[in-house]
């Protein structure tokens, strides 16, 4: 019994820490993104998310980088890459109220990798987890019985993609820090991320200049946020049971929100009201087991 509680007590913890990272650095990001673009905040976020990885001691002893282990990081930096662009691109049209939420609804599409795949047990919570997230999306794209995504909300369009990109990193990392040094991986990871989205800000024509220093000093921070939420995943789901570390870290958007609603004064409707409320309900549920 006191083993369970020390897991369960670690498990929180690095949930904690990942929503925490995630929720700031998607509240920091909202504001910097109107300034600078989102391909040049993704760009300096996924840079900046390396301090806290170069910071973490003794993280890096033990791991052979070869042909394995790149091949582990190009995977999970690829998705990284099309997570942050979609998600960041949805927050620059869209309201952070909204795209948050969705983006992080990724365990709606890992319950049927761990049943099919994983052989997971069924439980009521999870079944009633899908139930609420599938019903809150809903809720949260469609406006007053009008698509969002037709109808101006087209931030909801973008969080749905990283909502898909989202499930496949994490997934991806879940299986990968079994094999590897998580903080070595995620340091590999974000240089590797970062030069993926310079080679689509050239091919798209954007450019990835900062027009202002303060607009650098939030995509710094909002960096080396989403790096330590990174850092936290890693190594919760490496020791931890992932339905420990999960139901806490996909609670970001309530960060994001009341951080969103406080200094943004963004406005949403009932039904998205209910919706976001919806999926964050459903998240957590998803995990527990």
């Amino acid at each position: 019994m006191r083993g369970w509680r020390v897991m369960i007590q670690g498990g929180v913890l690095y949930g904690l820490g990942t929503m925490f990272g995630f929720g700031l650095a998607d509240f920091l990001a909202k504001k910097a993104i109107g300034r600078s673009g989102y391909v040049a905040g993704v760009f300096y976020i996924q840079l900046a998310g390396l301090v806290p990885l170069l910071l973490y001691p003794g993280g890096f002893g033990g791991q052979q980088v070869d042909a394995p282990f790149l091949g582990a990081a190009v995977i999970v930096s690829a998705a990284s890459a099309f997570t942050t662009l979609t998600f960041f691109r949805g927050i620059e049209v869209g309201k952070l109220s909204i795209v948050s939420p969705l983006g992080s609804a990724w365990p709606l599409l890992v319950f049927p990798y761990g049943i099919v795949i994983l052989g997971e047990l069924l439980t009521i919570s999870k079944v009633l987890g899908a139930l609420l997230a599938t019903v809150g999306i809903l809720m949260t794209v469609f406006r007053s019985g009008q698509s969002s995504v037709s109808g101006g909300e087209s931030g909801a369009r973008y969080g749905l993609l990283a909502l898909v990109g989202s499930a496949v990193m994490f997934v991806s990392i879940k299986l990968f820090v079994r094999d590897f040094n998580p903080v070595l991986l995620a340091l590999a990871m974000r240089p590797l991320a970062a030069a993926m989205i310079l080679c689509y800000g050239f091919l798209s024509e954007r450019g990835v200049g900062v027009q202002d220093l303060r607009t650098g000093i939030l995509l710094a921070f909002a960096g080396m946020a989403d790096g330590f939420a990174f850092l936290s995943y890693s190594l919760g789901v490496r020791t931890q049971d992932i339905s420990l570390v999960a139901p806490v870290a996909s609670c970001a958007p309530l960060v994001a929100i009341l951080l969103a609603r406080i200094f943004f004064r963004e406005r949403i409707t009932q039904l998205q009201k209910v919706g976001v409320a919806s999926v964050v309900a459903g998240i957590v549920a998803l995990s527990i087991v």
